[in-house]
């Protein structure tokens, strides 16, 4: 697509290139010269007018084309942004990953794990990526920033708290308390809301298998609404915890201890030696201005 529209524009170009010229040549060099030639340039710049037109009319959609941006992954227009696809949904729905910077230093933030009520921490994720993806100069030069603004698609089309199969994707980890049987105050009790198995839902496993491929340095999660940042006592994790929840206004907690919590993402992490953080935020909103902050100060972290 991207070749065809540029082969157009330059004959486009040309031809009205060869009509002004065409113009030039068949003026009649005699007793009017002078105003002929003000004539030519009146043709010509107009025709070059037509051309920069031309080119921004035609070059316009290629902004927004994955062939024209994306060398490596897709252009997801939701996003304005280009990313990878790490897995699907229950229901077929993919699950991206975008990236902003190159450095050694890997920083993967996630939103959408709970949807529904907690369809906040997707507002905020998908926030984040755009003010990056605007403002690439911010992420340091030793960072590349990892976003996955919603890993329960189907949750977030349907309103829903856990994934299209009912299962709540914080309690289907592998950890040694996983159990079928879940509570969470959003839906109780509930059978099965823990899965079959430890990650047997496709969101978490893409989630899981990305992650240990990636190796990142840092992973925060973000849920609502508590206000507060809990860390899983691997290597940095209690320290950018403290600064995230310093810069934001949250409260560091070591532990959760409003409810009982099993199979869930950060006992995971813990068990593969990855460092990780939920932030909890503080209401309903996704309270951007705030969790900018905490962004910020984490990537700061590793200049």
């Amino acid at each position: 697509m991207k070749s065809i529209k540029i082969v157009i524009l330059v004959f486009v170009s040309l031809l009205i290139l060869g009509f002004a010229f065409g113009k030039f040549h068949s003026f009649d060099f005699g007793a009017k010269k002078q105003q002929k030639g003000l004539e030519i340039k009146v043709i010509l710049n107009a025709q070059l007018q037509k051309i920069l037109e031309l080119l921004t009319f035609t070059l316009e959609p290629l902004e927004k084309s994955s062939e024209f941006f994306c060398n490596d992954g897709v252009y997801v227009e939701e996003f304005l942004s280009c990313g990878k696809e790490i897995g699907l949904s229950i229901e077929g729905q993919p699950i991206y990953v975008f990236k902003v910077g190159e450095g050694s230093k890997k920083v993967l933030f996630v939103g959408g794990l709970h949807t529904g009520t907690e369809k906040n921490t997707f507002d905020l994720a998908k926030s984040v990526l755009k003010y990056y993806n605007d403002n690439p100069e911010f992420v340091p030069k030793n960072i590349s920033l990892y976003i996955i603004p919603v890993l329960n698609p189907d949750g977030l089309v349907k309103n829903i708290h856990n994934n299209a199969k009912g299962v709540d994707l914080n309690r289907n980890w592998p950890t040694e308390n996983w159990q079928s049987e879940t509570y969470h105050p959003t839906y109780g009790v509930k059978k099965g809301a823990g899965g079959e198995s430890p990650l047997s839902e496709p969101e978490t496993e893409s989630l899981y298998n990305f992650i240990i491929n990636l190796h990142p340095d840092m992973v925060f999660v973000w849920h609502s609404h508590a206000g507060t940042v809990e860390s899983n006592n691997i290597g940095i994790a209690d320290e950018l915890a403290d600064i995230y929840a310093q810069s934001v206004g949250y409260k560091h907690i070591k532990e959760w201890t409003y409810y009982v919590v099993t199979g869930d993402f950060l006992t995971a992490m813990h068990d593969i030696n990855v460092a990780a953080a939920e932030v909890e935020i503080a209401s309903r909103e996704q309270e951007f201005d705030k969790n900018i902050e905490g962004v910020k100060r984490v990537l700061d972290y590793f200049e």
